[in-house]
């Protein structure tokens, strides 16, 4: 490790920060003033001197991890056309998008091909993995067209960052890939047993290496290719880690960090190189979404809010519209409200979309998780929410506007019908989230409305599964984050029905409800072993088994209108329902903290569906929940 004075660049730097005031003056003052030159690239830069080390581009150290990452890229260009092909076919919504991938890929070939192809030379490699760090550490000034940007780290300049990108191309394509696709075969060393999920999580070590390069190497932090490729390794983690991992989390929030100390947070100028400032915005965006996915699934408050954003969307036309770098044309292919002309969907497309809607479940967030509100404000902002939802929905794609059902996940093309049924679902959710708020005079079977529509699109979804076989993770996310929580809400109320009517009327759609419960606990045994949520799942559906297996067997219940005229379910253990050892309580329904059902009060120690209090239910962690209560079931 070498040891030189370097400018010291935390990246964005907001009104509030120390060296803000001079920044302010920079005009009046000089950036020379404080010993350095400010960056091209950097929006905010602090001038104080910090001595820090930084290591060598050709250090030994470097190369051998270079030369290690290279070791496990392809030998065959036509394989790796192959997959950066069918990436793009599969997923374009995904970054890098094909402005950046695919001249990337050609030159890097063109430029290294004879290098990279077997058999290999230990020193051309050597080479190879010098010039690579050498690159990496040049800076990237703001390109003034996209072919400039394009052409910055391309060929012979080619870095480990977009080379990262690469890695988690062919680990998310063979993780994603359904079992016995030809592809894999040809992309899968033989010395791995063609295993593709040891294999995806080998290309997450090689770009998490590639991330830790650019790190070391000091690469800028507003640079959009890193923050390209640190937020791809977010999504690929989820794929073999599972979604409920907690190093998915801080991995989710350390990019969150890296986003909003790049500025991507906040609205910047035109640039002149539209696929450069199309980067940055889908990068965004892409991030925005699964910081609230996540926030929503855990139940946690996001890493990043929409308090501090103030971004342009995405442009919502081809890559070929953005490589000409006008903007009046753009403006042409798109309407008032930024969706394209012609109502297909384009890569961005989704993305937009999804960041509409995070924007509006990031309300919901706040309502549900956020410091308690009183009854009429939770029942006004709720409507205004959904009120809002119908209207914006209204400007979406025609698309992206079709309900959720099995002839329209079929007639549409396989790259439309997958982004439709995603925006359903989180409308879906969104409604089902803000009827789980409460207040006084709330109609409780909306919620349980809101959950039988939610889990009937998961069964939906999963029904026409075979006509998605590269989506198969994302089926996997359906039956998770939108199936678990409606099936608890639904099995729940199932549940208190079939062991006290009287408190909770059974439902006049119990038999459809069963049914789907029923059908749902297949879905989730269909996940296999090698998928991250598979325990989760096997966890949901052993619970839902025990559940519907109590319902159909319980005998019916009687009560004694003279000692308990008002029997409720839970409560005092002393005071029974039908002699089985049910407690009555006060309504459970009354409005609890952060305006949701109080659940935090109820004791159900001896309610043999749980064994525990019922917030296990919705808040326990199911990874490492155990078989807590099942055996009383």
């Amino acid at each position: 490790m070498n040891s030189r004075l370097r400018r010291y660049v935390p990246g964005f730097t907001g009104s509030t920060g120390h060296s803000a005031i001079l920044l302010e003056h920079e005009g009046l003052l000089g950036a020379d003033s404080w010993g350095h030159e400010r960056g091209p690239d950097l929006d905010a830069i602090s001038y104080d001197d910090e001595t820090t080390d930084i290591d060598d581009p050709e250090s030994p150290e470097t190369v051998r991890i270079g030369i290690a990452i290279l070791a496990w890229f392809p030998t065959s260009r036509e394989v790796s056309s192959k997959v950066l092909d069918r990436y793009l076919r599969s997923y374009s919504y995904m970054t890098p998008s094909e402005s950046i991938a695919v001249p990337f890929h050609s030159r890097f070939w063109d430029t290294y091909g004879s290098l990279l192809e077997a058999p290999r030379r230990r020193q051309k490699i050597i080479t190879l993995s010098k010039e690579l760090c050498r690159n990496t550490t040049r800076s990237m000034p703001t390109p003034q067209s996209s072919k400039d940007f394009i052409d910055s780290f391309t060929g012979r300049l080619s870095r480990w960052d977009v080379l990262g990108c690469l890695f988690t191309v062919y680990g998310a394509t063979a993780l994603y890939a359904p079992e016995g696709e030809p592809l894999l075969r040809e992309l899968i060393p033989e010395a791995m047993d063609r295993n593709k999920q040891n294999f995806g999580i080998q290309m997450l070590e090689c770009a998490d290496a590639c991330l830790l390069l650019c790190d070391s190497l000091d690469v800028q932090s507003s640079n959009p290719l890193s923050l390209c490729l640190f937020s791809k390794t977010v999504c690929l983690q989820s794929v073999p880690g599972g979604d409920a991992s907690s190093g998915l989390w801080k991995r989710l929030g350390s990019l969150a960090g890296a986003m909003t100390a790049a500025g991507l947070h906040k609205r910047a100028e035109h640039s002149s190189s539209l696929v450069y400032e199309q980067t940055r915005r889908h990068i965004f965006a892409s991030t925005f979404n699964m910081s609230s996915a996540l926030a929503t699934f855990h139940g946690r408050p996001p890493p990043l809010g929409r308090h501090f954003v103030d971004v342009n969307l995405p442009f919502d036309v081809s890559d070929e519209d953005l490589l000409l770098d006008d903007l009046a044309l753009i403006e042409q292919k798109t309407d008032a409200n930024g969706w394209n002309r012609d109502g297909g969907i384009h890569n961005t497309t989704t993305i937009r979309a999804s960041f509409i809607s995070s924007l509006i479940r990031d309300e919901i967030l706040e309502l549900s998780l956020g410091p308690k509100l009183s009854p009429q404000v939770l029942k006004d902002r709720g409507s205004d929410i959904l009120d809002r939802m119908a209207s914006t929905l209204a400007t979406f794609p025609k698309v992206l506007q079709k309900s959720l059902t099995k002839d329209n996940l079929t007639c549409v093309p396989v790259t439309d019908a997958m982004p439709m049924a995603y925006l359903q679902m989180e409308w879906m959710q969104h409604r089902f989230l803000l009827e789980r708020l409460n207040y006084a005079g709330k109609d409780q079977q909306l919620q349980l409305d809101a959950a039988r529509d939610m889990l009937n699109g998961c069964v939906v979804v999963w029904q026409v599964r075979e006509r998605f076989p590269e989506y198969r993770d994302d089926v996997h996310w359906f039956l998770t984050s939108y199936g678990i929580p409606a099936a608890s809400s639904l099995g729940v109320d199932l549940y208190q029905s079939a062991i006290n009517p009287h408190l909770y009327p059974p439902s006049p759609h119990r038999s459809k409800v069963i049914q789907d419960l029923s059908v749902y606990v297949i879905c989730l045994e269909w996940v296999t072993p090698n998928d991250g949520n598979f325990q989760l799942c096997q966890r949901i559906a052993k619970w839902l088994k025990r559940i519907l297996d109590r319902v159909l067997s319980l005998p019916p219940i009687t009560y004694n209108a003279d000692s308990a005229p008002h029997a409720q379910f839970f409560g005092d253990a002393s005071s029974t329902v039908n002699g089985g050892g049910y407690p009555q309580t006060s309504d459970m329904w009354s409005s609890g903290p952060n305006g949701m059902i109080d659940l935090n009060n109820v004791s159900v120690a001896d309610v043999p569906a749980f064994g525990g209090p019922l917030e296990d239910w919705f808040s326990m962690d199911w990874m490492q929940a155990g078989d807590v209560g099942l055996e009383t079931l």
